[in-house]
């Protein structure tokens, strides 16, 4: 079985931060094919794949990552989803903020749902990191404004880890909750609802990996699961995976994107 390669963090600049959550480098040396299931992190992603080959499917749809192509990566709602890289290969990702994707492509990002579409096409200078966040600065200079009370339900449902009541958040805001899911799915790409689910499997999942012989029930507890049938059934759908089962040192994807988002 290969293994599945991991992410490494860079610095984001300063002036990029309202936008972008972390910047993301993958150098994969071997020439070979690996699949990677894809799972939800509630985060959008924009990418630069400088060399080798890559597809991504989702929702019954095959998408081809051209080489020196940007591409933007929307929201996960299928989970039947995976992406395949053959290597040697080059990829920069931005995790973008919750409302950074919506300021910086000024469009609809819920109509990204379960796709991903290509932008342009760069060439890589003697340091890539520095011309894909040249890149991002473009776009940051020209950004829309952001929308407040989006990103406020947002941090709302961060901080509580995914453990609230989606009605009283929209209260909370002075709005209804139908004005929330559609305005949510607008700026985030996905409604508030499996937005807060993605938050509590990643709760849980980042608890686990911080304590891998921590206590299931406690995970059930402080998760707000019902039971740990519960627990484990979103495990499942969420992260493909059982808690007991999940080989977070096979898989570097899950462990440095998706245990971190």
């Amino acid at each position: 079985m290969t293994p599945i390669p991991s992410y490494d963090d860079e610095p984001v600049p300063r002036k990029l931060s309202p936008f972008v959550r972390r910047l993301l480098v993958l150098d994969y040396q071997d020439a070979k094919k690996v699949t990677i299931p894809a799972r939800p992190t509630g985060q959008v992603y924009l990418g630069w794949l400088l060399k080798g080959d890559a597809t991504a499917k989702a929702n019954g749809a095959s998408f081809v990552l051209q080489s020196n192509g940007v591409h933007i990566s929307g929201q996960l709602s299928a989970f039947d989803a995976e992406y395949s890289l053959t290597g040697p290969a080059f990829h920069l990702l931005a995790e973008l903020t919750v409302t950074g994707a919506f300021r910086l492509l000024k469009r609809d990002i819920g109509a990204l749902q379960n796709k991903i579409e290509l932008m342009d096409v760069l060439s890589g200078g003697d340091d890539p990191t520095q011309c894909f966040a040249g890149m991002l600065h473009g776009l940051a200079d020209s950004a829309g404004p952001d929308n407040r009370r989006i990103a406020r339900a947002a941090q709302i449902i961060e901080d509580a880890n995914g453990l609230v009541n989606i009605t009283a958040v929209a209260g909370e805001l002075g709005m209804s909750d139908r004005h929330l899911r559609r305005e949510f799915t607008r700026v985030v790409g996905i409604a508030p609802k499996p937005f807060a689910m993605i938050k509590r499997s990643l709760f849980a999942l980042q608890t686990l990996a911080a304590q891998p012989d921590a206590d299931l029930a406690d995970i059930v507890h402080e998760g707000g699961f019902a039971d740990q049938s519960h627990l484990t059934k979103v495990f499942q759908l969420y992260l493909r995976s059982t808690p007991g089962r999940l080989t977070l040192d096979h898989d570097g994807v899950l462990q440095s994107i998706v245990a971190r988002a």
